[in-house]
């Protein structure tokens, strides 16, 4: 089911394919086990290969934001340049009250909490949304000059993007918490 809703992800936005590639990574993070991984990718790699082969063939549709990134020629250098300008921009968007009240800054504090204080699984959980978000800005600066328009325009629907996949993590965190340890049986 999990594996559905990811490809449905997938064939909706291309933030979609890089989360089923996260989502990859997750599964077999906290599984380990082949199968898992297999059970996950061959229902959304099947259903969203098949519809962007049809979007590409059938519907003749081009992907800019590939054409964007086969364009660039970036060095590391002007990545690092970039951060710091791009972090100060994201803490300008999220620390304005008229956009982002409590809700953020709660399940962000509860997540670094969840980090620092919490069990290593979930710190491994902390791991998707926060790649996540770092892989959309790394997207969003690829975009070259533009970068500040484009991550003022995009990042509150991104950041909504980021936050469904935090809280879960938070919750079943938390919830973890509250759990009592099985004890072995006599």
């Amino acid at each position: 089911l999990a594996a559905l809703f990811a490809a449905g992800a997938a064939c909706t936005k291309n933030e979609g394919v890089f989360f089923v590639t996260l989502s990859a990574l997750w599964v077999i993070a906290n599984s380990r086990r082949v199968r898992d991984l297999f059970l996950f990718l061959v229902p959304s790699m099947l259903t969203a290969g098949l519809w962007k082969a049809y979007a590409f063939w059938g519907l003749e549709a081009s992907n800019r934001a590939m054409k964007t990134v086969q364009a660039m020629d970036w060095t590391g250098g002007q990545w690092l340049d970039l951060l710091p300008a791009a972090a100060v921009y994201v803490l300008k968007i999220w620390s304005d009250v008229r956009q982002w009240n409590i809700v953020l800054p709660a399940l962000l504090l509860v997540a670094a909490w969840l980090f620092f204080r919490g069990r290593k699984q979930d710190r491994v959980n902390l791991i998707l949304p926060a790649a996540f978000l770092a892989g959309l800005l790394a997207v969003v600066l690829s975009h070259g000059p533009d970068w500040s328009w484009q991550l003022g325009a995009a990042w509150n629907r991104l950041t909504i993007q980021g936050l469904a996949v935090l809280v879960p993590v938070v919750v079943c965190g938390l919830g973890q918490r509250r759990v009592k340890p099985e004890l072995p049986a006599p």
